[in-house]
């Protein structure tokens, strides 16, 4: 008897695993595009509770959790259910009679069993959606891919010019250039960035078409806010180590990379970064810190210096308009410094899944996402240009980059889903001739063309795994195909284990 409630206890156990998977995967797909095992992983490994809007937090438990827990109740009563009734169900048949005996169906043991292993179906197929055997198939596939085509920038020889220029960097929370032709009202494209796309046309923009509506495709390991970032500050993406159990407790992420970061700090720039959400969160904090010891001006910043009350929270922390507020006095202080600065900043208010409305955007479309993304758009081009009118703009350059797409599930078509690519705008650049359309081109040739945009020549125009789309150097993906060099990243590489994730 103690054994078999020893072994009814585990069943049930693994039953409500089974259950609150189910009941996670579906919310999560529901509240995040294009969702991969992968950014579960990385996290679930950081200090993802203490740092995540409130509301994400809220909505899980509302919409998931509680969900899984009646569910799972629900299933423990219907199983311990026993039927004692015997239904009699009598047939007619040529004027024969027939009477059949049969057990209460819906307690039926042969029932609960069905139950049981469709819930398993679920369960696996939702699994699929997540491609998770894929990954756990490719973590047993070690490539060379990375080894073969990885050049550590520490060995590149940069030649900066004589006067260095500063960097203004606008990472723009989940900006693409599809939302320069969304259709919102059956078959009429609409522009909901008509600023941005204005600076993009007046500036250099890189296309995979012949006009400026494109941008760089997202590879494996790039599809989140700090995998992005990686991949466009260093050139790589931000594989996951099953290894490392807690990424949030490292000193260091990818310690054996060399960054935008590291390559500015060495010549002597002053650099920070501003953020609007806790620095915590994706461990930016971490990156940023081991990777050109930048100051840091987040949510806790800002209630540190009194711009906002102990207990202020809007969206992540504080919304975009104090965001680009508290930036320009910094970039202002910066600029009086004898230094050449690098100020990189993250904006929120579009961050998934329905973005953060402020009450002086207005609402000119049906569709709430929509009138964030066009109130996004007046912001960023309103500080660029407030940037334009300073005594340092003319030896700035600003470079404005999605850091990767959106991850709204509702906002997007399927049929959408191969012309989505990532916005990238270089304003003052000191490189102007470039070959800037129908160019194959990921997010982490963005690494060196920043670079080289400052007017620092790059041997070999190569960093990391990326290309200096400036010059006519091929693109991993024009060279291999997108295809080819995504399967190879999303498998495992020791080397990059080893010697850019791992090394001391």
């Amino acid at each position: 008897m103690k054994n078999r409630k020893i072994i009814k206890g585990i069943l049930f156990f693994f039953l409500f695993l089974i259950v609150i998977l189910i009941c996670s995967i579906i919310w999560g797909i529901n509240n995040f595009d294009n969702l991969s095992i992968e950014k579960i992983i990385f996290h679930m490994n950081g200090d993802v509770i203490s740092t995540t809007e409130k509301s994400f937090v809220l909505g899980y438990i509302l919409k998931s959790f509680i969900p899984a827990i009646i569910c799972f109740c629900s299933l423990v009563w219907y199983l311990n259910k026993k039927s004692n009734t015997d239904y009699i169900i009598k047939l007619r048949v040529h004027n024969l009679r027939k009477e059949l005996y049969l057990e209460y169906g819906l307690f039926n043991k042969k029932v609960k069993i069905a139950i049981i292993i469709i819930l398993l179906f679920v369960l696996i197929g939702l699994f699929q959606k997540l491609s998770l055997f894929k990954y756990i198939y490719y973590q047993f596939n070690d490539s060379t891919f990375i080894k073969e085509e990885y050049v550590n920038p520490k060995n590149v020889i940069l030649t900066f010019p004589e006067k260095k220029k500063n960097l203004i960097m606008i990472y723009a929370e989940s900006l693409e250039s599809s939302f320069f032709t969304k259709d919102l009202e059956e078959g009429n494209d609409i522009n909901l960035m008509p600023e941005l796309y204005e600076l993009s046309n007046n500036n250099l923009s890189f296309s995979n078409t012949k006009n400026n509506i494109g941008g760089a495709k997202v590879l494996s390991g790039t599809g989140w806010t700090t995998g992005g970032i990686t991949a466009e500050s260093a050139g790589l993406p931000l594989k996951i180590n099953g290894d490392i159990i807690n990424y949030s407790k490292l000193k260091e992420l990818l310690p054996g990379g060399y960054s935008l970061g590291d390559i500015l700090n060495a010549a002597g720039y002053n650099q920070e970064l501003m953020i609007g959400s806790d620095k915590k969160f994706g461990n930016k904090d971490i990156y940023y810190k081991s990777h050109g010891n930048y100051y840091i001006y987040d949510y806790n910043t800002a209630k540190e210096k009194g711009k906002i009350s102990k207990d202020y929270m809007e969206w992540w922390g504080y919304e975009d308009s104090k965001l680009f507020e508290y930036a320009r006095e910094e970039i202002t202080e910066l600029s009086k410094q004898d230094k050449p600065f690098n100020f990189t900043l993250l904006t929120a208010n579009t961050h998934h899944p329905y973005g953060y409305l402020e009450k002086d955007c207005g609402r000119s479309y049906t569709k709430e996402y929509a009138n964030v993304v066009s109130c996004s758009s007046k912001q960023i081009n309103e500080f660029v240009e407030w940037i334009k009118t300073q005594n340092f703009y003319d030896n700035t350059t600003i470079v404005i980059l999605g850091d990767h797409l959106s991850m709204s599930t509702d906002f997007f078509e399927e049929n959408e889903e191969n012309s989505r690519r990532v916005l990238d705008i270089f304003i003052n650049s000191s490189v102007t001739e470039a070959n800037t359309k129908e160019r194959e081109f990921s997010t982490m040739d963005f690494y060196p063309t920043i670079v080289a945009s400052l007017g620092i020549n790059i041997e070999g125009n190569r960093l990391g795994l990326g290309t200096n789309l400036f010059s006519t150097e091929e693109t991993l993906l024009e060279k291999h195909g997108y295809g080819h060099v995504d399967k190879e990243l999303s498998k495992k590489s020791k080397f990059y284990n080893s010697e850019i994730l791992e090394r001391k």
